[in-house]
């Protein structure tokens, strides 16, 4: 799973979301407990997927970095093998 499905999956249906079903858990307790754990979930996740969002635009320039070396690799070593037949 790449990193951009990773962090749209998340924020498709957020955690926090169960705050608003608290009433399902039937319990006062339990309900707050949930709603508790929604928002400091939430929280976190939120920050998780930033800094997912960073690391996916870092190697996303580090994947364009290494293709544009290769590719000039390959040019001058078609430009070698090419002078070597011209020979």
């Amino acid at each position: 799973m790449g990193i951009r499905r990773l962090v749209d999956e998340i924020e498709e249906k957020p955690v926090r979301e169960l705050a608003n079903e608290v009433g399902s858990f039937g319990d006062d307790r339990v309900a707050g407990a949930v709603e508790e754990f929604a928002r400091r979930w939430h929280h976190g996740v939120k920050h998780l997927t930033t800094d997912l969002k960073e690391i996916d635009g870092r190697l996303q320039q580090t994947i364009r970095a290494y293709a544009g070396n290769e590719q000039r690799v390959i040019d001058m070593l078609s430009e070698i093998n090419q002078e070597k037949l011209d020979d």
